[in-house]
């Protein structure tokens, strides 16, 4: 009898792709539903004895007849034949296609096996596997650290005036924009002048009056000094000189009231007494000005520029004994912007402490060539006084917060995380340095975190480096 042409078992196709699916088990990290990882033994076990039972099944697809019920001392795994008084009725028959109607049976009973195996309990279905969390890594290492004091403090210019006129008038030209950058004695403002013209006028002309009176009674005095004594009364002798030395203080006063008028003249032109950025105009021009009262503008010096900060009092006898050794260094960082770094030096320590906080307060100076830091602002600054060596150090980002307080996530060997609780000894930078919860050498994860928990799978998404090193470089 000629069989037909038979197409590819369902049988066939499900178990190849089970022999595929039981590879993959062997090659990846599996989790059982408590997410525990599955340890290769084990899995190696149940991979092995799941691959005995699919061999067991291959031939009976391919050929189409029934083999020996194989068993190895578990019910589950008699495949094909059934015991019982009704054993006859259920074995297999084949059919021209070979179709088997107990592999089905037998092939679900294996597959039984295998899940029951992974999940290492018979009553609940096992979770779909979890893939591994990609994470990016770090290395803890063990280094020299700057010892700090951290505080918040705000920048201050190093030099604020506030230009205020001299005279009273009316503002004539602003010869600047504002927040423009200024230099010393370059012209900022000009009042109207012209009254001031002509009071200068006015007291050169008095002057000029006074002078040829002062000329023609200091020869009156000489003609009665030259006269015989019988030939002028002594009251006139002394009156001609008398009128002579008046008029001669006179003149000093006509003086003095020209160099007034000359200086405010001078005055109707406002120079810059100091390099530094202008700020916004508070009068408009053409607006009237009082002398000495009215403020017109305010110049800021930023180049250099002081942080001025306050730390606890504790801290003094040793900023103290360090700055005798040498010069402090002074880092600030503006919070959100913590990269960029500027150094100054400690300039300043205040000659007493505040009774009422216990703060003493302290000035840094910075070059600030780049106008990075602007007055007003708010930094976080960092005083170093030493260092210290043959501390763990990791990237501070590694940090989380737990229920039992700072933890980390320790990639270990057999490629699983785990939840370490750890002591932070102080933040220095982008870097932490630790007390105890880490060894160095230890891979901690820096990335990643939000999806990870204890004994969680991981892959490394780029090659573990060491944490940066947190050098101190010369102020600027």
């Amino acid at each position: 009898m000629n069989w037909p042409a038979c197409p590819l078992l369902p049988q066939e196709r499900i178990l190849r792709e089970t022999g595929r699916f039981l590879a993959h088990l062997d090659t990846y990290p599996v989790t059982d539903r408590h997410a525990q990882v599955i340890p290769k033994q084990r899995r190696a076990s149940i991979i092995e004895l799941a691959m005995e039972e699919l061999a067991a099944l291959w031939p009976q697809v391919a050929t189409g007849r029934s083999s020996p019920a194989r068993n190895h001392g578990h019910g589950a795994f008699n495949i094909g034949l059934n015991s019982g008084p009704e054993s006859g009725r259920r074995t297999s028959q084949p059919d021209p296609c070979g179709n088997h109607r107990g592999l089905g049976h037998g092939f679900k009973l294996v597959m039984l096996a295998v899940l029951l195996g992974l999940s290492g309990c018979g009553k609940k279905a096992v979770p779909p596997l979890i893939p591994p969390v990609p994470v990016t890594t770090a290395q803890a290492v063990i280094k020299t650290m700057p010892l700090v004091v951290e505080a918040m403090g705000s920048v201050e210019s190093y030099n604020s005036l506030s230009i205020v006129p001299r005279i009273s008038g009316q503002i004539l030209k602003y010869h600047f924009r504002e927040g423009d950058e200024v230099e010393r004695d370059s012209l900022l403002v000009t009042i109207d002048l012209a009254p001031y013209a002509e009071a200068l006028h006015q007291a050169e002309a008095m002057l000029a009056s006074d002078e040829a009176d002062l000329e023609f009674r200091q020869s009156e005095a000489v003609r009665y000094s030259e006269l015989d004594t019988n030939a002028v009364t002594r009251s006139d002798f002394e009156r001609t000189h008398a009128e002579a030395s008046a008029q001669e203080h006179k003149v000093k006063a006509d003086r003095a009231v020209v160099e007034q008028a000359r200086l405010n003249l001078g005055y109707c032109s406002i120079n810059s007494p100091i390099s530094g950025r202008a700020g916004a105009y508070l009068l408009n021009q053409g607006a009237v000005v009082e002398a000495n009262k009215t403020t017109l503008l305010v110049i800021n010096q930023i180049e250099p520029i002081y942080v001025t900060f306050s730390v606890p009092e504790k801290h003094l006898t040793a900023i103290q004994a360090a700055q005798l050794k040498e010069t402090l260094t002074v880092e600030a960082r503006i919070p959100g912007i913590e990269t960029k770094l500027r150094l100054g030096r400690l300039a300043f320590i205040d000659n007493n402490v505040d009774r009422a906080s216990g703060m003493i307060r302290l000035k840094g100076t910075f070059a600030n060539t780049d106008a990075f830091l602007w007055p007003g602002q708010y930094v976080r600054v960092s005083l170093i006084v030493g260092n210290e060596p043959g501390v763990v150090v990791i990237p501070a980002r590694a940090v989380r917060t737990g229920p039992k307080g700072p933890l980390v996530f320790v990639v270990k060997d057999n490629g699983t995380a785990e939840a370490r609780t750890v002591r932070v000894a102080r933040l220095a930078g982008e870097e932490a340095v630790l007390v105890q919860g880490v060894s160095a050498g230890e891979t901690v994860v820096t990335d990643g975190q939000n999806k990870l928990k204890n004994g969680a799978a991981v892959v490394i998404a780029e090659p573990s480096v060491p944490a940066a090193t947190n050098a101190v470089p010369g102020a600027g």
